[in-house]
């Protein structure tokens, strides 16, 4: 924490799926909290994909790899 502000950074593990398609499993949150008089506040929220983990995006000019394979090609 500085001076009434905080900067939370979280790793969230879900499964599922949405529509017949299948939400990404891992996803990574930043949180931006300020305090007003007495109570803490969201100003800010980031959450993307973790890159090779199950259901995200390909990884740019990675090429296709079989689920499960990251790391070198």
């Amino acid at each position: 924490m500085h001076d009434e502000a905080a900067v939370v950074t979280a790793r969230n593990n879900t499964g599922g799926s949405y529509q017949g398609h299948p939400i990404p499993e891992a996803t990574r949150a930043t949180l931006v909290l300020v305090r007003d008089a007495d109570h803490w506040q969201l100003a800010a929220i980031h959450m993307s994909f973790i890159a090779g983990t199950r259901g995200a995006p390909p990884i740019p000019g990675a090429g296709h790899r079989p689920e499960g394979h990251e790391g070198a090609a």
